[in-house]
Formats: C-alpha cells, structure tokens, sequence
C-alpha cells in the first residue's frame, strides 16, 4: 500500500508541468524610483503569515483525523487525533477573527 502510494506521488510531481521565469521589471519590486507604501508592506505580511497558520492547521487537522480515524479502540490515539483536530479548528478561528480585528484597528488608526 505504501509502495503504490509513493509510486503513485512521485509519478504526479514528475508530470506536473513546469514554471518557467518571466521577464520581470525590477522596479515594481522596490527598484529605484518606487515607493512602496506601509500599507503594502502590512498587507502582504498578513497574507503570508494567515495563509501560512492556514496551510499549517489544515496539515495538523488532517493528522489528527488520521490518528482518529486509526486508532482501532485505543484511547490514548483516539484522544490525541480529537485533541489535533479541535486545535486546528481553533487555530483557524483565532487567525480569522485576529485577521478582521487587525484590519479594522488598522482602518482606523490609517483614517485618523
């Protein structure tokens, strides 16, 4: 099973067609002659730091449905994957709600 399970992932990263590099002018990234603004800066931080947490949480939540789910009766697996899987949800909830809290302060201290 797990033999046909790395088979089966290592021929889907061989086919997954490639990126290639564009032409990129240097000046959209903080070249000369730019300004990037605070607001930028903020925002972009907040969307990799929320998508990151996101990815992060889904991983754990899917680990602790696995270990529940292949626990066969032992409490000790059993309580484990439950306790992954109500962090996770957890996580995700106080990431949102400190995303909307950031971004309403943040609207008011930008307006003031």
């Amino acid at each position: 099973m797990i033999k046909r399970l790395m088979k089966t992932m290592a021929l889907w990263l061989y086919t997954t067609p490639l990126a290639y590099a564009a032409t990129v002018d240097t000046r959209q990234w903080g070249g000369e002659g730019t300004n990037v603004s605070v607001d930028q800066i903020v925002g972009n931080v907040l969307s990799v730091g929320t998508s990151s947490i996101i990815y992060l949480s889904t991983a754990i939540f899917i680990v602790g449905a696995l270990l529940f789910a292949t626990s066969a009766g032992e409490e000790k697996r059993k309580s484990t994957g439950k306790d992954l899987m109500e962090g996770a949800v957890i996580g995700v909830a106080v990431v949102a709600g400190a995303k909307g809290i950031f971004k309403i302060v943040y609207m008011f201290i930008q307006y003031n």
